[in-house]
């Protein structure tokens, strides 16, 4: 996943190796309408040393994100089913940061974009 500062001046996003950075990233499932029929999301976790930190993109600049879909990591909606193999999806990236106080103090972006849902082979096995 990559993020791209599109706007004119340095915008500021929270690191993903703390609490206000590791949800931000999500995945929607749709079906073959394009309604949204799930959502592969990180799995809550505890968090013994934490702290507000970011990373500051130039304009223009990208920030990749690593995703993995580690079943330890992510919920994903499909390990519900019985099905192993591969199988079709569509799916598009969801990166959010909602306001907060943190965000205001911190000068850290705030909002919400999205990828166009896009078609996937996936591998699944238990």
């Amino acid at each position: 996943m990559v993020v791209t500062n599109t706007s004119a001046n340095p915008q500021r996003l929270w690191e993903t190796w703390n609490s206000w950075g590791y949800y931000n990233l999500r995945f929607e499932v749709a079906d073959k309408d394009g309604n949204v029929i799930s959502t592969i999301k990180k799995k809550p976790r505890a968090w013994t040393r934490n702290f507000p930190s970011w990373v500051e993109l130039a304009p223009g600049e990208h920030l990749v994100l690593d995703v993995d879909f580690d079943r330890e990591r992510w919920v994903l909606p499909f390990s519900k089913e019985k099905r192993q193999g591969q199988f079709s999806l569509s799916m598009r990236a969801v990166f959010e940061i909602a306001a907060d106080k943190e965000t205001g103090v911190h000068k850290v972006w705030t909002g919400k974009i999205s990828s166009p849902l896009r078609p996937y082979q996936v591998s699944y096995w238990r």
